[in-house]
């Protein structure tokens, strides 16, 4: 399972116990569910990122307000 947050932590958790296997924070929010794809074999996890802040989310987390907002497309081998 995986989990993105409005930080930009990006995290994969094991289906049955739910422990964090893995966890990157990529500097902005995720604004979009991840996707997983194989090539040759080979497992992926693809998220989009760059979500702008509304102004309710930058009340609560004013750190987050120099985030970038540029659309990224963030693919990672697991």
């Amino acid at each position: 399972m995986f989990h993105g947050g409005p930080d930009g932590t990006f995290s994969a958790y094991d289906a049955k116990t739910l422990e964090e296997v893995w966890s990157i924070n990529i500097g902005t929010g995720i604004n979009a569910p991840p996707v997983t794809f194989s090539v040759n074999g080979k497992q992926f996890v693809a998220v989009l990122a760059g979500s702008r802040q509304y102004n309710y989310i930058l009340n609560l987390a004013p750190e987050l307000k120099y985030t970038s907002t540029a659309s990224m497309l963030f693919v990672f081998g697991l």
